[in-house]
């Protein structure tokens, strides 16, 4: 998720998904390189999950995005209040299809993943590849996050001329949100077919204005597509857009000025769509509340 002109740090939002097809791994000898000590916790997801960098250059005046370790996201906070070893898998900018079946389109994640590191190396893969053969690997995975469905959403905005154009986007809407719970049903499934038997929790999102009425609909409109796979699923929801509904009532819902997100517009709201870290630490209380 990121808004244009501020691509540098962020993947743009993007694409109106077409179903993938369920995906058979094959092989994936990259995985062998991830070792974790401690029983793995596999976060998977979009930049918000990839996780926040505080200044476009390193201490050292260089970019950060050079070293993946510069982000920080929830998964790095979960792993260590639940004492799990965190795989952090998101790609800045994947869109439920995309990470599916590469080639997909997406909100950035090929193009940043081929000029910058993600947290684990995985060329080559989608992202959910990745996955099934990790959690093949490491059976003993407990805890797997799938925080997936904003960037679907994303490229109806440019198409429907910006945010303003709402009866544009509710036109769009029930495709975006038919195939991303087909796509989120087939990740879920892949998951389970590893036989890993960790935990998935489904990470729904938040809104900039929890004012505005119409931005707000379409976010609970995504959340309920998360929340019906859930149900069908049999999974638990990690409620994002209530705690940071609850950490904005201080600034009246608005969360743009609430402490939990750096300044600059998105295409998607009136500030940066991605939490900062003292946002990063509301999503993974979210998580942790889900566990509980």
């Amino acid at each position: 998720m990121r808004g244009p002109g501020i691509a540098r740090r962020w993947a743009v939002p993007a694409a109106l998904a077409i179903v993938g097809a369920v995906l058979v791994f094959i092989g994936a000898p990259t995985v062998a390189a991830v070792a974790p000590l401690k029983h793995p916790y596999l976060a998977l997801g979009d930049s918000i999950t990839f996780g926040y960098v505080s200044s476009p250059s390193a201490a050292d005046g260089s970019e950060p995005y050079a070293n993946a370790a510069n982000f920080t996201g929830y998964p790095t906070y979960v792993g260590a209040s639940l004492g799990l070893q965190t795989v952090n898998a998101a790609c800045p900018g994947e869109t439920s299809t995309s990470l599916l079946a590469l080639g997909a389109p997406d909100a950035g994640c090929a193009s940043y993943s081929g000029a910058n590191p993600l947290h684990i190396p995985y060329s080559g893969l989608t992202q959910l590849q990745f996955a099934a053969a990790y959690l093949q690997s490491h059976p003993d995975t407990k805890l797997v996050t799938v925080a997936i469905g904003i960037n679907d959403i994303g490229l109806a905005v440019p198409r429907c001329g910006g945010l303003r154009n709402t009866a544009c986007l509710q036109r769009s809407l029930p495709l975006v949100l038919s195939t991303l719970r087909t796509n989120l049903t087939t990740i879920v499934h892949t998951l389970r077919a590893t036989g890993a038997g960790a935990t998935i929790v489904l990470v729904n999102y938040y809104a900039l204005e929890y004012r505005n009425a119409e931005a707000v609909t379409i976010v609970r409109s995504l959340d309920a597509s998360i929340a019906q796979v859930g149900a069908q699923e049999h999974l638990r929801v990690a409620d994002s857009f209530d705690a940071f509904k609850l950490a904005s009532d201080a600034t009246n819902g608005d969360a743009c000025t609430s402490g939990l997100f750096p300044s600059g517009a998105s295409t998607l709201g009136p500030c940066d769509l991605h939490p900062n870290d003292a946002g990063q630490h509301v999503l993974a209380s979210a998580v942790e509340a889900a566990l509980r």
